[in-house]
């Protein structure tokens, strides 16, 4: 599957922007789908487990693994920054690649050391890491 890039629209919405691009829908149907769960995530942000059920919402199951391969998984990754005015971010990793909501690619490597930041959990289907 191709992977689109969609950007976020808000400071807070890169839940959104990413279960999109990693899922294979708009960003309007998971934006939906996040409304159905509460109405302000595209606003103040999502937790791990309210990323999950929106995409329980879309039909999709989600694992969470704490420790994973960026060379090899595939997923949603949990990024924890090391700078304290710093929120907590996603992105997709896909083929050792990092893809951000401000459409950038990184290697993994780089984004860390660049950013300061920690890869902390993957989110991920069992049909990409079998």
């Amino acid at each position: 599957m191709i992977l689109q890039m969609i950007p976020q629209r808000t400071d807070s919405d890169c839940c959104l922007a990413v279960l999109a691009m990693y899922l294979g829908r708009t960003y309007e149907d998971v934006l939906d789908a996040a409304a159905r769960l509460g109405p302000r995530f595209h606003r103040k942000g999502m937790f791990t487990p309210q990323i999950i059920r929106t995409a329980e919402t879309l039909g999709v199951k989600l694992r969470r693994k704490r420790v994973f391969d960026t060379e090899v998984d595939q997923g949603i990754v949990i990024v924890v920054y090391d700078v304290a005015c710093e929120d907590d971010h996603v992105l997709v990793l896909r083929e050792g690649l990092l893809f951000d909501t401000d459409l950038s690619v990184w290697e993994p490597a780089t984004y860390k050391a660049t950013k300061k930041a920690r890869l902390t959990e993957l989110l991920w289907r069992d049909m990409d890491n079998a």
